[in-house]
């Protein structure tokens, strides 16, 4: 029941655990969210620590995407340097086999790979429009930048789409609507505390 389900906010690459969170929990879920954090290490062994021995975790999170090749496009413009980090990159973006350097963090934090593997994915749009808004939704710059510019990101933007294999944008069906594919990488992980510690 809801009245058994407690909410805490916490950054879960923060050097500091609450006492009471350690050994608390039976498993940890987390969806599309690890690409934003930036202290990977200190991330996986929190959650070693807050898992209860035995317990286990199921992560998805982007492993590449063509939008960070975007970002990393965009970061060459004069225009939109200023506004652009490389903490916007996913850490394992451009990384040969992600997915050993991802089980070899996991190992170092001390929990046993039942799953590790990187999975191609497509997240397709059916028109321009709703690509810009969903481009809108998440990019992490757009807050950034004066309002009376983000017209002329977003145009920018697309044009640097156009230029890149991974992203497919085409008109369909002989309409003026065009539609925009982005392919990306996908971790799917499923590891486990060991039962006995030590």
């Amino acid at each position: 029941s809801v009245d058994e389900v407690e909410f805490a906010q916490l950054d879960i690459s923060s050097q500091e655990l609450p006492p009471n969170f350690e050994n608390g929990f039976d498993h940890i879920f987390s969806f599309y969210t690890l690409h934003w954090v930036r202290e990977q290490r200190q991330t996986y062994d929190n959650m070693y620590k807050i898992l209860k021995p035995g317990g286990d975790m199921l992560l998805t999170f982007l492993a590449s995407n063509g939008i960070y090749d975007i970002y990393l496009n965009m970061a060459k413009n004069k225009r939109w340097k200023p506004y652009s980090k490389k903490e916007y990159i996913a850490p394992f973006h451009g990384m040969k086999n992600p997915e050993k350097q991802l089980e070899k963090l996991l190992k170092k934090s001390g929990f046993k790979c039942n799953v590790c593997k990187v999975e191609n994915r497509l997240f397709a749009f059916r028109n321009l429009d709703s690509f810009r808004k969903s481009v809108i939704a998440v990019n992490p710059i757009i807050p950034n930048l004066p309002p009376e510019d983000v017209s002329d990101y977003m145009d920018d933007y697309v044009k640097e789409a156009r230029g890149l294999t991974k992203i497919t944008i085409e008109n369909m069906n002989n309409n003026a609507e065009e539609s925009v594919s982005v392919d990306y990488k996908l971790f799917v992980v499923h590891a486990t505390k060991p039962e006995t510690v030590g």
